[in-house]
């Protein structure tokens, strides 16, 4: 299994790159064997490369697994001093074919915005939307205005 991350500061045109063994990607238990879908510490590049997000322009985890034909690329483009963000997974190989887009963005001081389209037959579609206010205690309340479930008419 290939894993590698890539990623550009701000300010760079260059990729700069790290590999990482399938121990230090994944979450795994004792005597567990790594696999493709084994669970991954961290949903995002930034947090194995342990860099903050203001300093970031662009990250792509990219999960190979030659001896199944499988893939997962999952690309970050960071705007807004790194507050806001855009995530493209693929996942592609013999088991699945898969894409979605998901767009998180800061509305204002205390709330945050989720959209998640998901390609279905080469066309995006609303998966998920909901907005996320941080509350004075310091907790946060999701606003789920859509979430697609078999039968409601969309994606």
């Amino acid at each position: 299994m290939y894993i590698q991350i890539k990623y550009r500061i701000n300010g760079g045109n260059d990729w700069l790159e790290c590999q990482l063994s399938a121990e230090e990607y994944f979450d795994l238990e004792p005597d567990e064997v790594p696999a493709f879908d084994s669970v991954p510490w961290h949903n995002h590049a930034c947090d194995y490369l342990k860099l903050p997000t203001t300093g970031l322009a662009e990250t792509q985890i990219t999960v190979d697994d030659d001896r199944h034909g499988q893939r997962i690329i999952i690309r970050e483009t960071f705007w807004n001093e790194g507050r806001n963000r855009l995530i493209e997974r693929s996942d592609s190989g013999q088991r699945s074919n898969y894409r979605e887009l998901i767009l998180l963005g800061v509305v204002g001081e205390a709330k945050s915005e989720v959209l998640r389209l998901v390609d279905t037959k080469c066309t995006f579609n609303l998966g998920f939307h909901s907005m996320i206010e941080k509350n004075a205690d310091g907790t946060e309340t999701e606003h789920k205005y859509f979430e697609f479930s078999p039968g409601n008419g969309s994606a």
